[in-house]
């Protein structure tokens, strides 16, 4: 199952999940990061803390969708600029997540 969620200043929603990290798990990350891989799932860790964690976009990028797949099921975040814009609504992560971030073809 795929679910779209759109995240853009402009949305007449907040695409806002609660963080479900119970600080004893861990989430993987792939993609546009400097450094991909497995990190502890903190307690109210979101998509954007660990794009932080694991430093950073990679140069030059701006997202075009960050995947996030919990139990069989991917959300889709799509971002209407970058990924770190401070007004953007974030993602809870969950232990056991897989998150990947995608890029624009160039």
């Amino acid at each position: 199952m795929l679910v779209l969620v759109a995240c853009h200043p402009h949305a007449s929603f907040v695409p806002v999940r609660p963080s479900a990290c119970t600080g004893g798990g861990d989430v993987l990350i792939l993609g546009a990061v400097a450094k991909p891989g497995r990190y502890a799932c903190t307690i109210g860790m979101t998509m954007r803390g660990l794009v932080a964690v694991a430093g950073g976009l990679v140069e030059a990028s701006e997202p075009m969708a960050v995947d996030v797949t919990r139990g069989g099921v991917v959300y889709r975040i799509l971002y209407d600029g970058t990924i770190d814009a401070s007004d953007l609504p974030d993602f809870g992560l969950a232990d056991g997540d897989d998150v990947y971030v995608d890029i624009p073809a160039m």
